[in-house]
């Protein structure tokens, strides 16, 4: 199971995201960030449309997927 961040350098809700993965990664959980513009690709593989998104990803698969916001750190939880 992986935890994505995608965000982007001039994004004013992202901060907020990498907060949530910070958060995350205190409590233990492996986070990785990427910069939504220097990974085009990457962000495509999910169909992402906006920054900050968060992507639960299981088995190469995404799990859950929230785009736009940052969620409760404890709705995320329930993904992990």
């Amino acid at each position: 199971m992986a935890i994505k961040i995608f965000y982007q350098p001039n994004c004013p809700k992202c901060p907020k995201a990498k907060i949530l993965g910070k958060k995350l990664e205190e409590l233990g959980y492996k986070v990785e960030y990427i910069n939504a513009a220097e990974k085009p690709e990457e962000a495509a593989r999910f169909l992402l449309m906006a920054t900050p998104s968060i992507v639960i990803e299981e088995e190469g698969k995404a799990k859950k997927i929230w785009s736009g916001f940052t969620p409760p750190i404890e709705e995320v939880k329930q993904y992990l």
